[in-house]
């Protein structure tokens, strides 16, 4: 469905930029937005190098994730960021495609540079961590700011 929905608005003459939250190499994101006509930006494999001192270090899961969140979101504001300023006139919006994760990461960023945030379900897991007690702070996060910038 991700695919389907940017291939389309490329083809409908927007320019659609797809950051990638993934730090493997399993897929070929790169030739897919090529082939599709959409950008792609590897958000997960550029946190890599600023990540490596925290991976090293010995803070256990929870701490890692939590920085490597940080790092996600600093990425993805300041990359954003500067298509903002590049393009100024233009509409910005985020889409996500996960209501908790990355949803989440996108709610927020949208929230500090003020454009819309449409978070998007797209396979049944996501419904399943809705129902996880840990993440209903996230969720509640997620749909209060959707809510409000659509107004």
């Amino acid at each position: 469905m991700g695919v389907r929905l940017v291939t389309w608005l490329s083809q409908a003459g927007y320019r659609v930029i797809v950051y990638v939250a993934d730090a493997s190499n399993e897929h070929d994101y790169a030739a897919l937005g090529a082939a599709s006509g959409f950008e792609v930006r590897m958000l997960g494999l550029n946190r890599a190098s600023w990540e490596a001192p925290l991976i090293a270090s010995k803070w256990g899961r929870e701490s890692l994730d939590n920085e490597r969140s940080r790092l996600d979101f600093l990425y993805l504001r300041n990359e954003i960021r500067k298509e903002k300023t590049a393009l100024p006139i233009a509409k910005h919006v985020i889409i996500s495609w996960y209501l908790v994760e990355q949803g989440f990461l996108a709610a927020q960023v949208a929230q500090e540079l003020q454009i819309p945030h449409i978070p998007v379900v797209v396979e049944p897991i996501s419904l399943a961590a809705c129902e996880t007690p840990q993440n209903d702070p996230s969720l509640t996060f997620v749909i209060r700011t959707q809510a409000t910038s659509l107004r």
